[in-house]
């Protein structure tokens, strides 16, 4: 654990050059302890939400706006993914002119994201309302017309924020849109008007001012050019595309299985498997609070030490991972149903082995993401690909097989065994990788 502990005490000494104008001192312990509040925070204002509507609206309303989220978390991965994941790795190889035309270019292809992924929700949410049983998604999908533009800037500046490493605007943003949000949650409760709408509504009006506020705060480290935004498009492209892909088959695996057990056993299926992981998501402050990180790190350890130290921290941060989820799953295994008992009304009808499904869902990515993390600083973001279509395919007719056999349960089982066979092609990929870069002697 040596390397991995001795980069986060010291961190990456042009980065805390860079950073002694702003916060002299903060080592990547400390980014990494802000990063984990910070997603405490984020995560935890999404279980309460999810609590809140289940208690409100009952588990048909949770499931309603769980297939919502799945669609928001889509959009904003694909940011992350097709815009953002280039400029994290990129960004700080550029200076000055060259870097203020490059973050220029990124918010441009957010603009541009924003507009069609506008249209398209509005135009799914029409044909979502000519279905009489379908009108309640196709309203949230007028919501989220009406969020994304909005959510998609917050979540550009937070990235930007966490690939240059200043964790501390990012926490910043996150608790203002945070109270906002939970400020306005609590409004529609005392008004009896809290619908998965209205829940969405109140999202649009927290993130606009956090999100148009920071486009103004960083303006003057912006310069757009038209020549720039092509060149940009094709150089991001070129890395993200396999990344970008990737994302969306893998996160395939369990939003699939959501819009498959909504469609075909109603949205209270939908209700119960997101009530399961909402409690397994808890994990999500340390889990996400690293990852966030991660990529960052991986580069900065292949820019420091090769892909040797490279291999260490993926390897290290793994094992970091491996134990931290296998305490997590130990107390939820152990209290599991008293949490759903206490915090849910209407967790009598979910199985405990769902929930145990659910914890080794979420166990499974958590040990993936830094070998993904690795793949991506090695540039070999097509390997990780390759077997992504293979493992949504047995995703898909393990679920759909299983589904009618017992129901919810089997649908998690076969969003299981997907992710667990991808996260052992991403172990084997980096194993295979990381050698023959160090072969090659880099």
């Amino acid at each position: 654990m040596n390397t991995l502990l001795r980069l986060l005490r010291h961190g990456y000494a042009r980065s805390l050059s860079e950073n002694r104008g702003s916060w002299i001192g903060m080592t990547t312990v400390t980014r990494a302890l802000l990063s984990i509040l910070d997603q405490a925070i984020v995560s935890g204002v999404r279980f309460l939400t999810a609590v809140i509507i289940e208690r409100q609206c009952g588990v048909d309303g949770l499931g309603v706006y769980t297939l919502g989220f799945t669609v928001l978390v889509y959009l904003i991965g694909t940011q992350d993914n097709l815009v953002v994941s280039a400029y994290t790795v990129y960004a700080n190889r550029f200076d000055g002119q060259r870097r203020r035309e490059y973050a220029g270019s990124v918010v441009m292809q957010y603009g541009l994201l924003a507009v069609l992924t506008l249209m398209g929700l509005l135009v799914a949410g029409y044909i979502l309302t000519l279905r009489s049983n379908l009108v309640p998604i196709g309203a949230v999908f007028f919501a989220l017309a009406i969020v994304i533009p909005f959510e998609l800037l917050r979540q550009l500046g937070r990235r930007i924020a966490f690939a240059h490493l200043r964790v501390h605007r990012a926490l910043v943003m996150d608790a203002t849109t945070s109270a906002i949000y939970v400020v306005g949650l609590l409004l529609l409760i005392s008004s009896a008007s809290l619908t998965p709408v209205n829940a969405y509504l109140v999202l649009a009006v927290a993130t606009a001012p956090v999100g148009l506020g920071w486009l103004i705060f960083f303006r003057s480290k912006l310069a757009f050019s038209r020549q720039r935004l092509w060149e940009h498009t094709r150089f991001n492209w070129q890395f993200s595309m396999w990344v970008f892909a990737s994302f969306l088959v893998s996160t395939a695996h369990l939003y699939l299985v959501y819009w498959m057990l909504g469609l075909l056993m109603g949205v209270e299926a939908t209700g119960q498997l997101a009530i399961c992981m909402n409690v397994a998501l808890l994990s999500n402050p340390f889990v996400l609070g690293i990852v966030n990180l991660m990529t960052a790190w991986a580069a900065q350890g292949l820019s420091t030490g090769g892909s040797r130290q490279l291999t260490k921290i993926v390897w290290q941060a793994a094992g970091m991972m491996s134990l931290a989820m296998f305490v997590f799953s130990v107390l939820v295994t152990s209290f599991g149903d008293i949490i759903l008992q206490t915090v849910y009304s209407h967790a009598r009808t979910v199985p405990a082995s769902l929930l145990i499904v659910s914890v080794m869902m979420v166990s499974v990515d958590a040990v993936s993401s830094p070998f993904e993390s690795g793949l991506r600083a090695l540039e070999r973001t097509r390997v990780s690909f390759v077997i992504a279509p293979v493992t949504l395919v047995l995703t898909v007719l393990l679920a759909w097989f299983l589904m009618h056999e017992i129901g919810v349960l089997g649908a998690a089982l076969g969003a299981l065994a997907g992710k667990l066979t991808s996260c052992l092609w991403r172990i084997g990929a980096f194993s295979t990788c990381s050698s023959l870069a160090c072969a090659e002697g880099t």
